[in-house]
Order: structure tokens, then sequence, then C-alpha cells
């Protein structure tokens, strides 16, 4: 057994979801990412949205939301 605090470890599952203009569908994708089960970490990427995508996942508690430049590849 590991004496190493759990607390430190991290999670098991990363779920990545880059985004750009999604408001319309981003509160379905992570109310589906919080029903996995485990210890999941769920990571917004937006890359720069002109509608209200970031602010929208920034409401669904549990969430880590980070912007960055644009394009899929960047994002993840």
């Amino acid at each position: 057994m590991s004496s190493q605090n759990t607390a430190t470890l991290p999670p098991s599952l990363s779920i990545i979801i880059p985004t750009l203009n999604e408001a319309r569908s981003i509160g379905d994708a992570l109310e589906a990412a919080a029903r996995v089960r485990g210890d999941v970490e769920v990571i917004v990427v937006d890359g720069g949205s002109s509608d209200a995508t970031a602010a929208i996942a920034r409401t669904h508690g549990g969430a880590h939301v980070v912007e960055s430049g644009r394009g899929r590849g960047l994002q993840m």
C-alpha cells in the first residue's frame, strides 16, 4: 500500500471539450460528462467564442474552463 496521499493524485480520466461558439450545446455536453462515473475531470477549452460558451461552461460546477487560441489541435 502506498503512503502517498490520494488527494494529490491526478484524476483517472480527463475529458477535454474543445469549443468555439457552442453556447447552444455546451450545457448538454457538460451534463453528459458529469454522468461519467469515477474520478473524472472535465476541461472546456474555448477557442475564442463570440457567444456565451465560456460563461455557460463556468456555471456548470466541476468543469475547468480554459481560454486558448482557435484550432482544435491547439485546444487539445
